[in-house]
């Protein structure tokens, strides 16, 4: 298939280039009564299902790559070229100019380019009469086939730059980051998450800090983590779900999402005004916004030094409101990704537990290498790992954003005083500053064979799935064996 690829290389390099501002002049856009622009895809999520990573060139998906370069040059096709990060890889998306928006809204949220030749290209035909999703990982080409929704295009990019990334000796994370400055010192801080479980309420918290104290949020999706300790950020803006948005509750992304400059995709307009609480159409609208138009935000993507990273996760039993993990617990509890199904990710398996490993949907290759690198990088960089709830205590106790950001702001004040949980095995808060924690002692809610009998399932349900990686390190298998109280002292 060598072959094929160098021939749509050379088809990118004799596509016509086009700005973003001629891509976003596009008829099939709309303007709202905000001045922000609307698209109303035909396709409203990815094609998860219908997705291929292809890492044996010998399988038979070269017809598939002939048949869409032949459609291709059918097409009055048109180019962007983006570099993901601040000079991490170049990237070209070539798409028939009638759909030009796709690559006007993929463009903002990347850098300009600086014109070298593209270490990924994408090929994105929305009116393919069959739809498939091919990526060729090591040639860092991707087909997007009959589909016209901007998340595809977006993650066709972030998917490879991880993989290649961690060909190079970093790692890909779907994580948020913020950089947090206090008196106690300056943190570096990672949120992992899936979707609806609260990873960019988090990371655009202003955690109740007052100047001069302050925090600055610097991604909302992919970051590279180096082995030096840095996280590289990937995108200069964000691509938010608007879904059930409301001033009230977070003002800083509702203000960046009904300003003029956002981009909205699939949120339902009526009589010219956005409306997120809508979701008849889909629960899946989207808003590209500009970093800048949300508060607490510089002009850098860049974490210069994780020292602490939080795995978010959505429960309503036993899983307590906060836990202190060492190392191998940590990347234990990377390789769950764990949480429950949410609206947000499948509606009709909401409630029900969902496990994505590194919470990131898009790895490519063996994800146990995915969790060795993990905990090679975390032990080498001395980065203090945690787990939070933002669910229920119990089905009793509802754990708000607000209750959350308390704990993200204190544990990085070093003012939580930890006790060791015998049940599980690490840490879990016995005192916070100015929180009760006896609300939140998911034995408070339950008699004790029945607490103990939800413990000793959601224990084994953890030791099956990391039994499915063989590849992975032992100590990080056994760090949630609780035979042994592992506990940090």
């Amino acid at each position: 298939m060598h072959g094929l690829f160098e021939e749509l290389h050379k088809l990118a390099q004799a596509t016509p280039e086009i700005s973003v501002s001629q891509a976003l002049e596009n008829p099939r856009l709309t303007k709202t009564a905000t001045g922000s622009l609307s698209i109303q895809s035909s396709v409203t999520h990815r094609l998860a299902s219908q997705t291929h990573v292809v890492l044996d060139e010998t399988e038979p998906f070269a017809p598939w790559i002939r048949k869409a370069v032949d459609a291709a040059k059918t097409e009055d096709l048109v180019a962007v070229r983006r570099s993901i990060g601040k000079n991490a890889f170049e990237s070209c998306l070539v798409l028939p100019r009638k759909h030009s928006c796709i690559a006007g809204y993929w463009a903002s949220t990347q850098f300009a380019s600086q014109q070298k030749n593209p270490d990924f290209i994408t090929l994105c035909l929305p009116d393919y009469p069959e739809q498939k999703i091919l990526v060729f990982a090591d040639a860092g080409v991707t087909l997007i086939l009959g589909s016209d929704y901007l998340g595809e295009s977006k993650m066709s990019f972030l998917r490879l730059a991880m993989y290649h990334a961690k060909k190079q000796g970093a790692l890909g994370l779907h994580a948020g980051s913020k950089h947090v400055v206090l008196k106690e010192g300056r943190k570096g801080v990672l949120f992992f998450g899936l979707s609806g479980t609260g990873k960019t309420t988090l990371s655009t918290h202003s955690l109740f800090l007052e100047k001069p104290e302050y925090s600055v949020v610097r991604q909302d999706d992919i970051v590279i983590l180096q082995k030096d300790g840095r996280a590289i950020g990937t995108e200069e803006n964000f691509y938010v779900k608007t879904e059930g948005l409301k001033n009230d509750r977070q003002p800083g992304l509702y203000a960046a999402c009904m300003n003029g400059h956002a981009l909205l995709e699939n949120v339902a307009v009526r009589n010219g005004q956005p409306n997120f609480l809508d979701s008849s159409r889909t629960t899946n609208a989207r808003a590209i916004v500009r970093r800048r138009d949300l508060p607490d935000t510089d002009d850098d993507v860049d974490l210069p030094k994780v020292t602490h990273a939080f795995f978010i996760t959505r429960r309503r039993d036993v899983v307590p409101v906060a836990a202190k993990l060492s190392a191998a617990q940590a990347t234990a509890f990377f390789m769950l990704g764990e949480s429950v199904e949410t609206s947000a990710s499948d509606p009709q398996q909401a409630g029900k537990t969902r496990r994505v490993v590194g919470f990131n949907p898009f790895i490519v290759g063996d994800p146990a290498v995915e969790g060795n690198r993990f905990l090679e990088l975390v032990t080498g960089g001395q980065t203090e790992c945690f787990l939070l709830n933002t669910g229920r205590i119990a089905e009793k106790q509802n754990i708000t954003a607000d209750v959350s950001a308390r704990l993200v702001e204190q544990i990085l004040r070093d003012n939580v005083v930890w006790q060791a949980d015998p049940a599980w095995g690490y840490q879990t808060p016995k005192t916070v500053p100015h929180m009760d924690m006896s609300l939140f002692d998911p034995k408070k809610y339950y008699d004790a064979d029945a607490y103990q009998a939800k413990v000793d399932a959601l224990k084994a349900e953890r030791r099956a799935w990391l039994e499915k990686f063989p590849g992975l390190k032992p100590e990080i298998k056994d760090a949630l064996n609780l035979n042994q109280l592992k506990a940090l002292e």
